[in-house]
């Protein structure tokens, strides 16, 4: 990929089924983390994408917006 230009990949969780939507970085970080490793090996970064609505899923907020307070507490991840 990198020798062709490419130097991004996104996974994409976004069109998952309800109850898989729910923490998709907590039950899959492992498996994010060993293609973030093998990628950038080849100077790819990676990127995950989740669900515009998870704040509206998981914590049950009755809006997704990213600029309200509590979408922005939701969306508190910090990965090392």
């Amino acid at each position: 990929m990198s020798s062709i230009g490419i130097n991004g990949v996104v996974l994409n969780n976004v069109n998952v089924k309800e109850h898989e939507t729910y923490f998709p970085l907590e039950t899959n970080l492992l498996k994010t983390k060993e293609f973030a490793d093998i990628f950038r090996e080849y100077a790819i970064k990676v990127y995950f994408s989740i669900n515009y609505a998870s704040p509206m899923i998981i914590d049950n907020l009755p809006t997704a917006d990213p600029l309200d307070p509590n979408v922005k507490k939701c969306g508190k991840i910090k990965l090392k």
